[in-house]
């Protein structure tokens, strides 16, 4: 009876700790996770992109752009993050917004160099941290620098 009585409690302390270990394990996703739920990227019609710092706001609409900044966005690794945010919000922040069918349907709001905002069409709001510098805000400055000088893009 003891050993019965050991093993269910033995038994009942991995369960447990199988259920919490899976229940705090961060989930890592990343931008193309996320935009495979919301968003189909084939139909993008229009992206915004607004340098909060710069102030240089370019409005895309050659899809082959669009398509090239949605794979560089693709790549940025995120985990889902409940902690505070309000340490360099602005310094260094993008706006960008993900159009669909002339909607806009993807908010992204970058937090300082280490935050992201991002919610969709639905009003579903999530903060992620940026894993592994993976957010290249240098090809974000070349893309507004670089749009500002060709009209093609604007």
């Amino acid at each position: 009876m003891k050993n019965i009585k050991n093993y269910i409690i033995f038994l009942s302390i991995i369960i447990l700790t199988v259920c919490l270990g899976y229940y705090f394990h961060s989930k890592y996703v990343t931008l193309d996770n996320i935009f495979s739920m919301t968003i189909n990227k084939e139909n993008v019609d229009k992206i915004y992109i607004r340098g909060v710092n710069s102030g240089n706001i370019k409005s895309i609409k050659d899809k082959n752009k669009i398509n090239e900044i949605l794979s560089n966005l693709s790549n940025v690794k995120l985990v889902e993050y409940y902690g505070d945010t309000a340490k360099n919000r602005t310094k260094g922040a993008y706006e960008i917004v993900i159009y669909k069918n002339a909607e806009d349907t993807l908010f992204i709001y970058t937090l300082g160099k280490e935050y992201l905002m991002i919610s969709d069409n639905e009003k579903s709001l999530k903060i992620y941290k940026i894993l592994d510098n993976s957010f290249d805000r240098e090809y974000m400055k070349k893309i507004t620098s670089f749009l500002s000088h060709v009209s093609i893009y604007t």
